[in-house]
């Protein structure tokens, strides 16, 4: 079943909607396939969801909060604040590991607490639109920013044909 309304999550991302101002859409649409790509391999208890959806709201949010693409401990700095506030400060430890390794690719190592193993290589997914690849096919295309630091897109050299590029629009950078 497809999750189109978490309460924990829509509640964070409200809380954060001026920083992420026209890309409020885009970052919950991202944070919302994070969410059910993990729910999906998580049991049904609510209580995990709720910590997947606060790892979710969390994870890349440094990056408007702070104006920095070295986000990860300003994205866990909010989300310890958020939990100590909302009095789940005992969650604290699992949802920064999920935060801390959510670009994790390789097998997990270590003993993941809870959500954190599920968390880790859904959100690289999603943030190639469920591929692993970059969206450029051919050496000649180079990375551009065109909407601002958020967001990605390639563009061809000149001389390279059309089809040697594939745009990749609307995807949040990494």
């Amino acid at each position: 079943m497809l999750l189109t309304e978490i309460a924990t999550l829509d509640e964070v991302l409200q809380a954060h909607a001026e920083a992420l101002g026209g890309d409020f859409t885009a970052y919950r649409n991202h944070t919302y396939r994070v969410a059910n790509l993990c729910a999906a391999l998580s049991s049904s208890d609510p209580e995990p969801l709720r910590k997947i959806a606060i790892a979710a709201a969390f994870h890349d949010l440094g990056i408007w909060t702070d104006g920095t693409f070295d986000y990860l401990q300003p994205s866990i700095r909010l989300a310890s604040a958020h939990l100590a506030q909302s009095g789940r400060a005992e969650w604290t430890s699992e949802v920064t590991e999920m935060i801390l390794e959510h670009h994790k690719i390789s097998a997990w190592r270590g003993i993941p607490t809870g959500s954190s193993s599920l968390f880790d290589r859904r959100t690289g997914l999603t943030s190639r639109g469920g591929s692993a690849r970059s969206g450029c096919r051919g050496s000649s295309c180079a990375r551009s920013s065109r909407h601002g630091p958020t967001r990605a897109s390639t563009s061809c050299s000149s001389g390279s044909s059309s089809s040697a590029c594939e745009p990749t629009p609307g995807i949040l950078c990494r």
